[in-house]
């Protein structure tokens, strides 16, 4: 009986959950970086040189079709961790701390992202997708300071989602609105029996701002077998495994050269 009332129920844990969103990650790095740059060797083709080299075969087309199969199963990690962060903030004792922990990540992750997508220390143009994600954070500060002040709170809401927009918009950062509009569906829609559909619908809406978010939807399906269990496992290990991963796929690019 003890046994029985000790035992992990069924589902996917908050590791489960990261783990599926990181595999989708991996997914995405293997179909932008890996198979053009180091199975195909057709780095640095201009756009139409990569569509004549298309052009050239079946297979060809074949492996441009499995790119970007990957690159839109990418998305799927979207929804992940869009939910991670909303559940951690909702259970977090120290909101600034969280805050701070994440911003953190952004800077330590800024200089393996560089490295891995272009192969710079430093890209003026762009910044990694975990800067969204804390701006995300300070966006759910200030929507849960205002959800009981009526009409101005809800009027400030807006300002505030917009300012959110604009600040991934101007950092430069990939798929910045579309972690914005589902981190804050997902903080809307806190109970799970309105989450799933209503975020699937959302992430389609998010492939109108991106087109390779149109496999987006398949993340909210994860986030149904969610089991509600938090994961007990070393906190750094959690949040220094995308900058390791950004690494490893470097550390490819550098041993195929």
């Amino acid at each position: 009986m003890n046994e029985l009332a000790t035992s992990r129920p069924g589902g996917l844990t908050q590791r489960g959950l990261r783990l599926w969103g990181f595999l989708f990650l991996l997914a995405g790095l293997v179909g932008k970086r890996i198979l053009p740059e180091v199975a195909w060797q057709i780095q640095g083709l201009s756009p139409g040189q990569l569509v004549e080299w298309i052009k050239t075969g079946q297979q060809s087309k074949a492996l441009a079709v499995l790119s970007l199969s990957l690159q839109a199963l990418e998305s799927c990690a979207a929804p992940i961790f869009a939910f991670l962060l909303v559940e951690g903030f909702r259970y977090t004792t120290d909101p600034g701390r969280y805050l701070l922990r994440v911003f953190g990540l952004a800077v330590v992750t800024e200089i393996p992202y560089n490295l891995c997508t272009g192969g710079t220390v430093w890209d003026q143009g762009s910044r990694n997708p975990v800067f969204a994600m804390a701006i995300c954070l300070v966006l759910l500060y200030f929507y849960k300071t205002q959800e009981d002040r009526g009409a101005f709170g809800i009027v400030f809401q807006v300002m505030i989602s917009i300012m959110a927009a604009l600040a991934v918009t101007s950092l430069g950062v990939p798929e910045g609105l579309p972690l914005v509009a589902l981190v804050l569906i997902l903080w809307v829609l806190r109970w799970k029996e309105k989450r799933i559909p209503v975020g699937a619908v959302a992430s389609v809406f998010c492939a109108t701002l991106n087109p390779l978010y149109i496999m987006a939807p398949l993340g909210f399906l994860f986030l149904h077998f969610y089991n509600e269990e938090e994961d007990c496992g070393c906190r750094w290990g959690k949040y220094l495994t995308y900058p390791a991963l950004l690494l490893a796929v470097w550390g490819v690019f550098l041993l195929a050269g």
